[in-house]
């Protein structure tokens, strides 16, 4: 029996949680345990690792550990490391942290990362298997009921990010457009869900955050029937077809304010409908089941293969 171990505190099935690295961690390891289809594997979610040998333990970015002796333990006990990079974040640098200088490298055996941009990277600097596995959106979003907005709001959901790099233009947009900002998901998971918004998700071509951020604005948008404006991310463009009606060509506020005018003439027109069948597709492909069975199952499988 192989163990493969999520490194995050076990909420016992409280889904009250919220972030990035509770989605990849909590979530993940919950349904992997459900579907049962990692044969000959348990699954565990624990922080403490002392006792932990010979088995995968996957990180997530720098959630719960402080220092490199979590990893170098890790490793010391004959452990299998798996680092979900995610969107582990340096706010000194606004970048990924260099991974060879603060020594977290040497004790890494394969990568997890969001994209193909990514992994070639990845493998191209540290030369250790790199594997692509998209953002899933929320659990708390699959098989419910949303009421249909009838009137068209832009909406921002999720962290604006340092120096708010993560959606550019957000005073704009309000100002222009009386966009809804929202960043905690559970309140907007409370208050504010339903179906038929327009989300916005811009980041400047180039950034860290345009080449490394997950897909989860596009995925959320998705999973609430609903449109999105959004530039064309290195995690976007992997699932997003090119076709896509509110796809922008670049972040210019020009670009942005013009896009944002063509929503409000085509909302609830064939356009419109044309992009909320596209994420419809996505909608599918991004619910964690799928996600489960596309690329983390299969992801494990190969790791244990080639560890």
């Amino acid at each position: 029996m192989v163990s493969i171990v999520f490194y995050t505190k076990d909420h016992k099935g409280n889904q009250d949680g919220s972030g990035s690295g509770f989605m990849r961690l909590n979530q993940i390891a919950d349904v992997i345990k459900k579907k049962n289809t990692l044969e000959n594997s348990q699954i565990i979610m624990t922080t403490d690792i002392r006792n932990v040998h010979n088995s995968y333990i996957i990180f997530c970015k720098d959630n719960y550990w402080s220092s490199n002796d979590t990893l170098s333990m890790a490793k010391q006990n004959k452990n299998t490391v798996i680092f979900d990079v995610l969107d582990y974040y340096d706010v000194t640098t606004s970048r990924t942290p260099d991974m060879i200088r603060n020594g977290v490298a040497e004790y890494i055996d394969v990568f997890i990362v969001n994209n193909e941009f990514m992994k070639r990277e990845f493998e191209k600097k540290f030369n250790k298997p790199t594997f692509v596995v998209y953002h899933h959106y929320d659990v708390r979003l699959n098989d419910i009921v949303l009421k249909k907005r009838k009137d068209l709001t832009f909406i921002f959901n999720g962290y604006i990010g340092d120096k708010q790099r993560n959606c550019l233009y957000i005073h704009e947009m309000t100002r222009d457009f009386g966009l809804a900002v929202n960043e905690p998901f559970l309140h907007f998971y409370r208050n504010m869900l339903a179906s038929n918004y327009c989300f916005v998700s811009i980041r400047q071509e180039g950034s860290w955050e345009y080449e490394n951020r997950p897909l989860m604005k596009l995925a959320h948008a998705a999973a609430c029937d609903s449109n999105i404006v959004i530039t064309n991310d290195m995690s976007v463009r992997d699932l997003l077809d090119p076709s896509y009606p509110y796809l922008l060509k670049d972040s210019k506020y020009e670009t942005v304010v013009e896009m944002m005018e063509y929503v409000k003439k085509t909302f609830e027109t064939d356009v419109w409908y044309n992009g909320l069948a596209m994420m419809k597709d996505l909608k599918h492909k991004l619910k964690i089941e799928q996600v489960v069975d596309d690329y983390w199952v299969p992801t494990l499988k190969e790791i244990q293969n080639i560890a």
